[in-house]
């Protein structure tokens, strides 16, 4: 049976791995489970790098789609909660603090942070994802003996 861990931090994840992991809602929250090993990671939290494909105001709400190797996101932002999307333009290389969301079938991510990074940043990325997790695996694996 795999153990559960509540990640309460921004959990870096591919695009890709939103929309092939496990969708959870609880609480209101919507939750992904990142399976590791024998371990599953439960985030509402995540952190993604991607490229600027289109930003769109609708109205009352921003909306921008961002993309790696592994597929793309909407990014949604309603204008009186912030002013991050307006900034972006197509082409940027950018990495987001976000809340994950789900509403009826659209996944979605609310930005909390964006930051501009360099291409080559983006493309380290699942390289860095990777040893970050198998570090984090054997620390909670040593922590329960």
């Amino acid at each position: 049976m795999d153990k559960v861990i509540l990640i309460d931090a921004f959990f870096k994840v591919l695009i890709g791995e939103i929309f092939s992991s496990e969708i959870m809602n609880e609480n209101f929250k919507t939750y992904i489970l990142i399976k590791l090993d024998d371990l599953k990671f439960k985030i509402s939290r995540v952190r993604v790098a991607g490229k600027v494909l289109r930003v769109n105001y609708r109205g009352k709400f921003w909306d921008c789609v961002i993309f790696d190797d592994t597929g793309n996101i909407l990014l949604r932002e309603w204008e009186k909660s912030g002013k991050l999307l307006s900034k972006l333009r197509v082409n940027d290389v950018i990495d987001v603090y976000a809340l994950l969301r789900k509403f009826k079938e659209t996944i979605y991510l609310v930005p909390k942070i964006i930051v501009q990074i360099d291409e080559r940043a983006l493309n380290e990325r699942p390289n860095e994802i990777l040893r970050v997790r198998e570090k984090l695996a054997k620390i909670i694996k040593y922590q329960n003996g």
